[in-house]
């Protein structure tokens, strides 16, 4: 997971330093890489937390799963739960911390209603098909225009 959180603190400085804009840009490859890795893959891919080396995962997957979090809940509530894990475990001596650790500290600062988006970014290999329909929608006018 150290790989992911340095990717998370990257993306935070970018979005700082280039806007939302840019983000969407860079996110939108860095999920294309993501799934162009994954549909490579010769072996079953596991879920965030158990990853073994697929960089694909560990890099792509994780910024864009990390980026998420900090849109649901707010950057400062990710950024409170990664320091006080940091401050937890920076110094310490075996047995060391390891990704089932850092779950719990982001389960943690998450509200109740979004409790399931560790289960589905973090602990379970989840994707989500969203379609747009370019059909025309067209609204009946108001009563008394035409």
């Amino acid at each position: 997971m150290s790989e992911s959180l340095a990717q998370y603190t990257a993306l935070m400085v970018m979005k700082h330093e280039f806007g939302e804009a840019h983000m969407k840009r860079f996110l939108k490859y860095e999920m294309d890489r993501y799934l162009a890795g994954r549909s490579g893959e010769k072996k079953q891919e596991l879920p965030l937390i158990r990853w073994e080396g697929q960089g694909y995962i560990r890099y792509n997957k994780a910024s864009v799963v990390f980026y998420a979090l900090q849109d649901y809940v707010g950057e400062e509530a990710i950024n409170r739960a990664l320091r006080g894990y940091v401050q937890d475990v920076v110094f310490q001596q075996p047995p060391y911390t390891n990704a089932l650790e850092l779950d719990a500290r982001l389960r943690a600062a998450m509200p109740p209603e979004y409790g399931y988006l560790i289960d589905d970014m973090f602990d379970a290999v989840t994707l989500h098909e969203n379609r747009h329909s370019p059909q025309l929608i067209v609204h009946p006018p108001t009563a008394g225009t035409r």
